[in-house]
């Protein structure tokens, strides 16, 4: 897991443990024998963590990439120059 990062990792395993213990109240409620809590618990637990990071991963390609810092310089002549401009559109009536 090269791409992913320690701060994902850790996120990921805090929801999948907050999922748990929401599960685990719930079927604590319920009556149910305790190993079928304790194994419906950790299943909640492994799939809440591997969903998170299916996520992570799906959505790391559609983030935005971060800018260079050329790319946030100040608008110089020779790059406002290389801009183009857009026709300004007249579709709107003027309201009388």
């Amino acid at each position: 897991m090269p791409s992913y990062t320690a701060f994902s990792f850790i996120r990921s395993l805090i929801v999948a443990c907050c999922n748990g213990f929401f599960t685990l109240v719930i079927l604590l409620i319920a009556p149910l024998g305790l190993a079928a809590v304790i194994t419906t618990t950790l299943l909640v637990i492994v799939s809440s963590f591997l969903a998170s990071v299916a996520v992570d991963r799906i959505l790391k390609p559609l983030s935005p990439r971060r800018l260079n810092y050329q790319d946030t310089s100040p608008l110089t002549s020779e790059r406002r120059s290389q801009l183009k401009t857009r026709p300004q559109s007249s579709d709107i009536e003027p309201y009388f």
